[in-house]
């Protein structure tokens, strides 16, 4: 085990100067913004994103004491995330990458193949965590509760909808619809990794450490840990490992809430689109605090192989399908500072490779499979960017 004692004492510097940064020029403006729940010009984005990684790139390179951020893709990792899309809900800071981390995230913290989990060592630990006041839980609801037709619902966004047990998305009352979802979420992640070992001839036993969460937004943030026999009640889990998650939590909302954000609503100035197998989560190289961007997690080589096959494209993707859902034709976004009336519309696509990044760019606009994608809503791809991620120095360099 890592020693948390010296990572803990690097959070804390790293917070100070967090502070210290914010009070001034475009990133005081970005905030002011955000805890105003004004909408915030792509430029202005842009400069505070450019600064705020140059600050976190230099704290890991001269202020982190030995510790070593360990490179994204591992293939056997200590901590498996799987979570929801949405702008508020953070667990990690960037120093957590001492740990071998997979991080996987999807509109309701949707688990299908389990993929992420299937990298856990024996012993390690998984965690499936969705949050209060989920849009993507609240889609499934007034999907089955009002009872929409199909054919009225784009397919991208059918597959997340689908993706939440009926029995589970017609609850009323969006804090235990939450709690409940994260249980089947996590039962849909044990019964993968029970395929998985079947398959690979692994002991189920070693690697059944997954736990339902949930993040709490008010009246102060938390990470609570949820009893899978009783999802209405909490549950004491004793491991290092999700302490450090539940002290993440508290610190960034409370640093957060200093800045006077409300986190009654998702308020993000940016969508950032990654493959987690090839970069950091973007989030935490650009040092934002809850409720500034919508993280959307991508599989790129599934992606492309999809893209291949028109049919397989029309069936819906996930990943498109939470671009889709931050960032819609006509303000009809359900990510007030992108995708709302008056929002910048802001995609930033992450990778070390510009090429990739391109590809994907080119599904998200529906190019070469007969759709129109996200050009509606992104002026025709303008408001769509690509930026480079270099893994050794975790600096992010944007390309055009």
């Amino acid at each position: 085990m890592h020693n948390l004692a010296r990572l803990k004492q690097a959070k804390e510097r790293f917070f100070h100067g967090r502070r210290t940064f914010r009070k001034e020029g475009p990133a005081a403006e970005a905030i002011q913004a955000i805890a105003n729940q004004n909408p915030i010009p792509r430029e202005l984005v842009r400069t505070y994103l450019r600064q705020g990684n140059l600050r976190v790139a230099s704290f890991l390179r001269d202020d982190t004491e030995g510790l070593r951020i360990v490179r994204p893709g591992s293939t056997d990792v200590e901590l498996a995330i799987k979570m929801c899309v949405d702008s508020r809900a953070m667990v990690l800071t960037i120093l957590d990458h001492i740990l071998r981390i997979g991080l996987e995230r999807t509109a309701g913290a949707i688990v299908r193949d389990g993929h992420v989990f299937r990298k856990l060592v024996a012993g390690g630990v998984g965690v499936v965590t969705t949050h209060e006041f989920c849009g993507a839980e609240g889609a499934a609801h007034d999907f089955h509760k009002y009872r929409k037709n199909i054919r009225d619902v784009d397919p991208d966004l059918f597959r997340i909808i689908t993706g939440i047990p009926k029995a589970v998305a017609v609850l009323d009352e969006g804090k235990i619809r939450s709690r409940f979802n994260s249980t089947a979420q996590t039962n849909s992640a044990l019964a993968a990794m029970a395929q998985h070992c079947s398959e690979c001839d692994i002991s189920l036993s070693e690697t059944t450490n997954i736990h339902p969460a949930m993040t709490v937004f008010e009246p102060e943030a938390k990470l609570v840990m949820i009893n899978p026999a009783k999802p209405l009640e909490d549950l004491d889990v004793e491991n290092p490992i999700i302490n450090e998650l539940k002290r993440n939590v508290a610190d960034l909302h409370l640093l957060a809430k200093e800045e006077g954000r409300s986190m009654q609503s998702q308020y993000a100035h940016v969508v950032l689109v990654y493959d987690p197998d090839r970069t950091h989560d973007p989030r935490l190289l650009f040092g934002l605090l809850p409720n500034e961007a919508f993280v959307v997690t991508v599989n790129s080589g599934q992606l492309f192989k999809k893209a291949q096959n028109k049919e397989e494209l029309i069936r819906g993707s996930a990943s498109i399908g939470c671009v889709k859902y931050a960032v819609s034709d006509g303000g009809n976004g359900h990510v007030k500072g992108v995708g709302k009336e008056g929002g910048n519309g802001f995609v930033l696509i992450v990778d070390p490779d510009p090429k990739v990044a391109t590809k994907i760019k080119d599904i998200l606009l529906g190019n070469g499979n007969g759709g129109n994608g996200l050009k509606a809503a992104t002026k025709g791809g303008e408001t769509i960017e690509i930026a480079q991620y270099n893994p050794e120095t975790h600096l992010i360099t944007f390309v055009n």
